[in-house]
């Protein structure tokens, strides 16, 4: 063969294998989960099924996601009408059929390649099985395989060891799928509804969320605070809450969640971006003595420390060199006590003047009287009066201490009176909105909805300010 076209072909070979490995590697992905509980049971029963299905694609399509978790839906048919909605490289790959249809159905749309995908129900409990359920399945993202789950864990108040035992289930067959062979994912994603939240399970001892995070998943909710990842809205039998979550294990870095609240059901859209390049952060806790941040110490930056302490072991040093040494005990300039004893020095002039006078360097008792009245003013100027002015330093700050005291006393009951306020307003606007919501027509009634609901959270925010300053 020709040299020139051999080292042709080795140079698309090679152009071949670079673009091939570019193109294998996987995207960071937009994942979106949502509950259609209430996707039939809206408060306009004046718009048709047809017109909710289009308007959840719309809301769906806005979020520009690439894998759909969806629980709480009606059908099949619905999630496939929801899949083509969202544009035609959407398909619908997993949907369930169960027997008890009170929960709704769970579903997973996906614009990538699929493998494997079914749907489970729950283990059975004394012969009954549970509401809900999840949907499985292995999408390829690059060269590389991903399972996802979208799950619904019983949502009553009493299922909490249901829960458990669902949440269970669902971590054996991640294990299980872990421990493949073949077509092993890298990455696991689980997405959908567990009805219970941190403060909850922490007040009834429920462990469905720490049995995800023994397990190694990350919710996307870590860093955001509470009003911040309400994800249910509140009913007057129930209170606003946090029921849906995303979580990754650390196959892959999943960013702060955004919700999403919608008019079409009373569960927001939780919407994340998810990177199969990168890893889950390890946290690492940081001490912190006092302060707003770790490069403050009790309020003062730790620069300023560094740079005191400097100044002081400069001046240590120089007090160190240029120190006077020590005179050597000359009993000729010392006064004697009483018992005969010498325990003060004279200064020089005085002891050489003393010399000249009569060649004898040791006070005469006439000057020893002379001396005294001398050495108890001083000792009355210098110590007693510094005694005195320390007393009275100590005074004036003890003063201004009760000063401050009683300023800080009056702001936080200037503040709490503000927010005790702002906490009757707030109570007021909403049985105002509530009685609002009653008499409403249909037309109005979500509307009225959304202004109950930031009514509801800034009543929230205030009794969590009030407790704050109480405590």
């Amino acid at each position: 063969m020709n040299p020139i076209r051999q080292l042709i072909g080795m140079c698309g070979t090679m152009i071949a294998l670079s673009v091939g490995f570019q193109c294998a590697s996987a995207e960071p992905l937009r994942l979106v989960s949502w509950n259609a509980q209430s996707f039939t049971n809206v408060a306009d029963r004046s718009s048709t099924l047809e017109a909710r299905i289009n308007s959840a694609a719309f809301h769906l399509k806005s979020q520009n996601p690439d894998i759909v978790f969806l629980q709480g839906l009606p059908d099949w048919k619905t999630a496939q009408e929801m899949a083509r909605g969202l544009g035609e490289e959407f398909k619908v790959v997993v949907c369930s059929t169960f027997a008890d249809t009170a929960a709704g159905e769970v579903a997973i749309l996906s614009k990538l390649p699929s493998g494997l995908a079914w749907p489970q129900e729950w283990d059975a409990v004394d012969g009954e099985i549970p509401a809900g359920g999840l949907a499985y399945a292995t999408l390829r993202s690059g060269d590389q395989w991903i399972a996802v789950h979208s799950v619904d864990l019983p949502d009553r108040v009493t299922a909490k060891a249901e829960r458990e035992r669902s949440m269970r289930q669902l971590l054996t067959l991640i294990a299980a799928t872990s421990e493949w062979r073949t077509n092993r994912p890298v990455a696991f994603l689980v997405a959908g509804t567990l009805n219970t939240d941190a403060e909850e399970s922490a007040r009834t001892g429920e462990t469905t969320l720490g049995l995800g995070r023994d397990a190694g998943f990350t919710s996307a909710f870590l860093d955001l605070t509470k009003p911040e990842r309400m994800t249910l809205r509140g009913r007057t039998e129930y209170a606003a809450t946090t029921a849906d979550y995303i979580f990754a294990d650390e196959g892959g870095f999943l960013k702060p969640a955004e919700v999403f609240p919608s008019i079409i059901s009373d569960h927001a859209m939780v919407s994340v971006d998810w990177d199969i390049n990168a890893a889950m952060p390890v946290a690492r806790p940081q001490i912190v003595m006092a302060g707003d941040s770790a490069n403050e110490l009790f309020g003062i930056e730790l620069r300023w420390w560094v740079a005191g302490l400097g100044v002081f072991a400069v001046l240590m040093m120089l007090l160190l060199v240029f120190r006077r040494p020590q005179r050597a005990f000359d009993p000729g300039r010392a006064l004697q006590s009483s018992t005969g004893e010498n325990i003060l020095f004279l200064n020089e002039e005085e002891s050489e003047a003393a010399a000249k006078v009569d060649g004898d360097p040791v006070l005469t008792d006439k000057e020893r009287k002379k001396m005294r009245p001398q050495m108890l003013r001083w000792l009355k100027e210098h110590f007693v009066g510094s005694l005195v002015s320390q007393r009275q330093e100590m005074m004036k700050a003890q003063q201004t201490a009760a000063h401050h005291a009683d300023e800080l006393g009056r702001r936080v009951e200037r503040m709490q009176g503000q927010l005790l306020t702002r906490i009757n307003t707030a109570e007021g606007r909403v049985s105002q909105l509530e009685s609002e919501l009653a008499m409403a027509k249909s037309e109005n009634r979500e509307l009225i909805q959304a202004n109950l609901l930031l009514a509801q959270r800034e009543l929230e925010e205030a009794r969590r300010k009030i407790q704050a300053t109480r405590a």
